[in-house]
């Protein structure tokens, strides 16, 4: 019994110690959320979104003062990769993103997928790395009110390691995204550009 512990506390160790950080032939499973800037757009308004936020506004002035308008805000993007050499990852990557005022009878969604490139320079504890990513995907308004999607983002962040297989993230980005109607009878979108923070973490395996 104690021999057959041994062997199989062994095999799982080997298992996250054989391709250690990025090296070739590793796995990266990891999430990050954007901080600022995600856009998403409602109607032909671009909403600034945080990674999971609860937001109170209202309009005032020295004669007039609204009611406090709340607002749910959540988005979230988990991606895994493999290391198809040491230091270049490469992967796919799921986004989601959730966004409903307290008046709303329908939440604002989008869900997008797509690949993920990921360069990190080789330092020690702190990493640099460069990522560009596309991804295609659908935003609702609601039921019956539907968008297509088009995205390219680039980014530039730094890999911070508590240890060799675990980082927490923070990077800049920008992202290109093209938003469509669907079933526009004049062929319609709107394209946008945004500049936003994130932060995540990464486990290497």
């Amino acid at each position: 019994m104690k021999k057959a512990l041994f062997f199989a506390v062994s095999l799982f160790t080997l298992a996250f110690t054989a391709n250690g950080q990025t090296e070739e032939g590793g796995i990266m499973l990891g999430t990050s959320t954007q901080l600022l800037g995600t856009g998403i757009v409602s109607g032909v308004e671009s909403t600034s979104t945080a990674g999971i936020a609860f937001a109170s506004s209202k309009d005032k002035s020295d004669n007039f003062e609204s009611d406090a308008y709340n607002t749910t805000v959540f988005n979230l993007s988990p991606r895994m990769g493999a290391f198809v050499a040491t230091d270049f990852l490469v992967g796919g990557e799921l986004t989601f993103v959730y966004l409903k005022g307290e008046d709303d009878d329908d939440p604002t969604t989008s869900i997008a997928v797509g690949p993920f490139f990921r360069y990190y320079i080789p330092t020690d504890n702190v990493r640099p790395f460069f990522q560009a990513d596309v991804s295609v995907g659908q935003v609702s308004f609601g039921k019956d009110d539907k968008a297509n999607n088009l995205k390219f983002g680039l980014a530039v962040g730094g890999a911070f390691f508590v240890n060799e297989k675990v980082s927490i993230d923070l990077l800049v980005a920008y992202r290109r995204s093209q938003y469509k109607e669907k079933d526009s009878p004049d062929n319609s979108r709107l394209i946008q550009g945004v500049f936003g923070l994130g932060a995540g973490f990464s486990f290497f395996l």
